[in-house]
């Protein structure tokens, strides 16, 4: 339908200006639909690339790579959950309720209620909401490029500015919690953790 990059360019620019005009910036709902937006600019359509290779000076020398700057947390990485059983993935599926693709930036867990949620690395409390019907969110921040997001949380036992440690409880959930993992460059795939 859409066969041209730049009809599917402004396409995707049309569905961000219109998800940015019903979106608010500070509520849930938009750190749910960020990374999705993130990941189709980049990956989709490798968008950065490409306004960086029209925008650049042709005399622009290569410079050099800076170093990556490293996680300052200390702790192993662990399963934010015991047991439980994957049962949304990470990533493109179809959805077939409303017929369509969607991208899903984490992972949702069937868990018994009231299950005991644990910090995946140390780190600080860097958000709370207090959403209606128990489904509250946690996010913690992992050094500079690292966060990890908590949803569906029945008790919260932190609060915001807390500094948290690699396994130590901060909630419980309900019998549905869903997480995700989030560097600079958007979601990442957190499924080994529950494997």
């Amino acid at each position: 339908m859409l066969g041209s990059f730049w009809a599917r360019l402004l396409f995707v620019l049309l569905v961000l200006v219109a998800v940015l005009g019903i979106v608010n910036f500070h509520s849930s709902a938009w750190y749910r639909v960020e990374p999705v937006l993130e990941y189709m600019m980049k990956d989709d359509y490798a968008l950065d690339e490409k306004l960086w290779n029209w925008l650049k000076p042709r005399d622009l020398e290569e410079q050099s790579t800076p170093e990556k700057e490293r996680v300052t947390s200390t702790g192993v990485v662990q399963s934010p959950c015991a047991g439980g059983a994957v049962i949304r993935h990470f990533g493109w599926r179809w959805n077939p309720e409303d017929q369509r693709q969607e991208f899903s930036p984490g992972v949702a867990i069937r868990l018994p209620d009231g299950s005991a949620i644990r910090a995946v690395l140390g780190g600080t409390v860097e958000r709370i909401t207090q959403e209606e019907d128990d489904r509250r969110e946690i996010i913690v921040r992992h050094g500079a490029n690292l966060i990890s997001v908590y949803r569906g949380i029945k008790e919260v036992f932190v609060n915001v500015g807390d500094n948290v440690s690699s396994g130590q409880t901060i909630g419980k959930s309900r019998d549905v919690f869903e997480f995700e993992l989030r560097n600079q460059e958007g979601p990442l795939n957190p499924e080994p953790l529950f494997q």
